[in-house]
């Protein structure tokens, strides 16, 4: 596997870096809000909220599969486009 490493290769691989730490923050929010309504709710244990943490779940799968693929991937910038 060749590898780059010119300019606009790291500031691609620089800015999907940002991008999935952004994603991680967005779920990690996410998580803290579900919880919260659910602490809110009074504890009767409402089953539609196993929805919203089986989805936030996903976002984190989702998160670092992707960031996986940023590692493996040959040319960045291709792939931020």
């Amino acid at each position: 596997m060749q590898e780059f490493s010119g300019p606009v290769e790291t500031t691609a691989r620089t800015r999907l870096g940002f991008l999935l730490a952004a994603r991680l923050l967005l779920a990690g929010i996410s998580l803290a809000v579900a919880v919260t309504m659910d602490r809110m709710d009074g504890g009767h244990g409402n089953p539609a909220i196993w929805g919203v943490y089986c989805t936030i779940v996903a976002a984190f799968v989702a998160t670092i599969i992707s960031a996986r693929m940023v590692q493996s991937t040959r040319d960045a910038a291709r792939f931020a486009t």
